[in-house]
C-alpha cells in the first residue's frame, strides 16, 4: 500500500513537539514531504529531522498546497489562522487535520465544516482527549457546559463546592490508582522473601499493609490543592487558550511575586545588579 503523503504548516512547538513525532512513528503509512513555516530555518530543522527524501521547504503555504501529491496538511499555526488555512487546504483538495481550537468564533468553525462538506474533503481537530479516560477532562469539559461564560481569568477561581463535585465523579468512575508506597512496600517485601526474613516480619508487613490501604477520599483531601491547580488549568484553558493558562499559572507564583517586588524596590534592584566592591578589587 502506498505511503499518504502529508505536509505540515507551522513548525512550532506543537508541531514538532507532537504532530511530527506522531507522523514518524507512523513512518510505515505516513511519510512528511512538505514543511511549511513564515520562519524558513524553523522549516528547515524539522525537515532535516522528521522529512522524507525529498521533502520540501516552504515559507508560504499557498506555495505548498499546489503540491499535488500531497493528500493531507496539518494545520500548527496560531489559532487565529486555522480557519481560513484549513479552508484554502481543503479547497486545494487536501484532507485537514487541524489543532485545538478548531477557531477563534462560531462562524468561522462553521465556515471549516461547510468547505468540508461541500469539497467532501475530511476534516478533523486534535481533540485527542475526547478518546481517552482523562476525569480531569470530562470535569473540565462539564464545567464549560454549566458555565458558558468567565468573565476574566483573575476573576475565576475554582471554588470548595466545584471540588466536591470533582470528587463525587471520581468516586462515580471507581478510579483506580498506584502509590509509590504500595510499590515500594511490594519490591521489600519480594527482597524480604528473596533473603529469608519475611518468616519474622509477615505480622509487620500485614499491619504496614493496613495502614497503606487506598484511602481514596483521604489522598483527594491531602492532594486537593495541586490537584485544584490541575483542573483550574484544564478549566482556564477552555476559555482563555494559551494566554489564560500562563495567567492561571503565574497567579501564587511566588518567584513573580519576589520578581515584582525587587523591580518596585529600586535600591533593592541596584544592589542586585551591582558588583560588591570586594569582588571588582579580587579581580
Amino acid at each position: 500500500m502506498a505511503k499518504i503523503k502529508a505536509g505540515i504548516i507551522g513548525c512550532g512547538g506543537i508541531g514538532t513537539g507532537k504532530h511530527l513525532p506522531a507522523l514518524k512513528a507512523l513512518s510505515d503509512r505516513v511519510e512528511v514531504v512538505g514543511f511549511c513555516d513564515i520562519i524558513e530555518e524553523r522549516a528547515q530543522k524539522a525537515c532535516k529531522e522528521f522529512g522524507a527524501e525529498g521533502a520540501k521547504v516552504y515559507t508560504d503555504y499557498k506555495e505548498m498546497l499546489k503540491d499535488e501529491s500531497i493528500q493531507t496538511i496539518h494545520v500548527c499555526t496560531p489559532n487565529r489562522s486555522h480557519s481560513f488555512i484549513s479552508i484554502d487546504a481543503m479547497k486545494a483538495g487536501k484532507h485537514v487535520i487541524c489543532e485545538k481550537p478548531m477557531a477563534k468564533t462560531y462562524a468561522e468553525a462553521k465556515a471549516m465544516l461547510d468547505c468540508s462538506k461541500e469539497t467532501g474533503r475530511i476534516l478533523t481537530i486534535g481533540y485527542q482527549n475526547r478518546y481517552t479516560k482523562d476525569i480531569i477532562f470530562d470535569y473540565a469539559t462539564q464545567y464549560c457546559w454549566d458555565h458558558p461564560t468567565l468573565a476574566s481569568v483573575d476573576a475565576f477561581q475554582l471554588t470548595d463546592a466545584d471540588y466536591e463535585d470533582f470528587k463525587k465523579l471520581v468516586k462515580s468512575r471507581n478510579f483506580k490508582y498506584d502509590r509509590q508506597s504500595e510499590k515500594l512496600l511490594k519490591t521489600l517485601k519480594e527482597m524480604a522473601e528473596f533473603e529469608g526474613y519475611m518468616e519474622g516480619a509477615s505480622e509487620e508487613f500485614k499491619a504496614l499493609e493496613k495502614k497503606l490501604n487506598h484511602n481514596l477520599d483521604r489522598d483527594l483531601d491531602h492532594f486537593a490543592k495541586p490537584i485544584k491547580e490541575y483542573i483550574s488549568q484544564e478549566i482556564i484553558t477552555r476559555y482563555f487558550y494559551q494566554r489564560g493558562a500562563v495567567m492561571e499559572r503565574l497567579k501564587d507564583d511566588k518567584d513573580l511575586e519576589k520578581a515584582v517586588e525587587v523591580l518596585g524596590n529600586s535600591a533593592e534592584y541596584t544592589r542586585i545588579l551591582s558588583v560588591p566592591a570586594a569582588a571588582s578589587a579580587a579581580k
